[in-house]
């Protein structure tokens, strides 16, 4: 059994390889098809696909003159599968990848827009400094009607504002902009953001954003969202001494076991930090 597998392991990557050192003499079907396949792979099998990275970059990479159009976004996705689980392997293409990005942004066509911020995501969020030139970019992104693009680009802003608070503050209100989302994927990487700068930055995220409005956020119909309206509200401290008894009735209440521990948390930390709570 296991030499047949050995085989099949080797027929199938000698498959990929060979698609790949013909793709830009192929037709745009053809094209189309083995880029699917290869997709497919890297979806289900990335740790095989490794080695397959760097055939793969210069048919995404707008500088290079074996760019097809047709199937540049199931390759993207490739890259994107492989990254999520070794971008160390990717990192490499980080370069490729935003000039894939901007291209397509300033086209408006957004063809390859999605893959390439979500290849990109995933490598950022081992590899944040690969992405803390293009913040203003992905800021913008955000704005954009398709929401595969505006969600990638949130989320990447959440995982960069780990590292970079200092460089993502000034733009807390158009980031906070997804707290009105009807998507929870976008609230919560909104959320993500803002407590994670509220950390560094709490009278900041107190003018721009404002306490009631993250209050509002423990509505929400999901639990992570409520969690990060929890983690913000903590970091904000006695600035959200008003949301204290809001936070003791979700501590308590919450249908989320996570949920009522942050919560609990959040009460202690703001008690602790507001001298009016102490016992003199």
């Amino acid at each position: 059994l296991t030499t047949v597998r050995c085989l099949l392991f080797t027929v199938m990557t000698e498959e990929i390889e060979r698609k790949l050192r013909g793709f830009d003499k192929e037709s745009c079907d053809t094209q189309k098809r083995y880029a699917e396949s290869i997709e497919e792979k890297a979806e289900e099998e990335p740790e095989d696909m490794i080695e397959y990275v760097p055939m793969i970059e210069p048919y995404i990479d707008v500088c290079e003159p074996q760019i097809g159009t047709e199937p540049t976004d199931d390759l993207l996705s490739a890259v994107g599968n492989v990254a999520k689980e070794y971008p160390e392997e990717v990192l490499p293409l980080s370069p490729a990848l935003k000039r894939r990005l901007d291209e397509s942004v300033e086209k408006d066509g957004l063809d390859n827009a999605v893959g390439a911020s979500f290849a990109l995501g995933m490598v950022a969020n081992e590899y944040p400094n690969v992405a803390e030139n293009s913040i203003s970019r992905f800021v913008e992104l955000t704005k954009l009607d398709n929401k595969y693009v505006s969600n990638n680009a949130m989320a990447l802003l959440a995982d960069l504002s780990a590292e970079y608070p200092d460089e993502l503050v000034e733009y807390l209100r158009r980031c906070s902009a997804g707290l009105d989302s009807e998507d929870n994927y976008m609230r919560y990487n909104s959320l993500t953001l803002i407590a994670r700068v509220a950390k560094e930055y709490p009278d900041e995220v107190e003018d721009k954003i404002g306490v009631d409005r993250i209050e509002g956020m423990l509505d929400a119909d999901e639990a992570i969202p409520r969690e990060k309206a929890c983690w913000a509200l903590m970091y904000l401290g006695e600035r959200a001494t008003e949301s204290v008894s809001r936070l003791k009735k979700v501590s308590e209440e919450d249908g989320s076991e996570r949920v009522r521990k942050v919560a609990k948390k959040a009460v202690y930390h703001i008690e602790s930090e507001d001298k009016d709570w102490r016992v003199e």
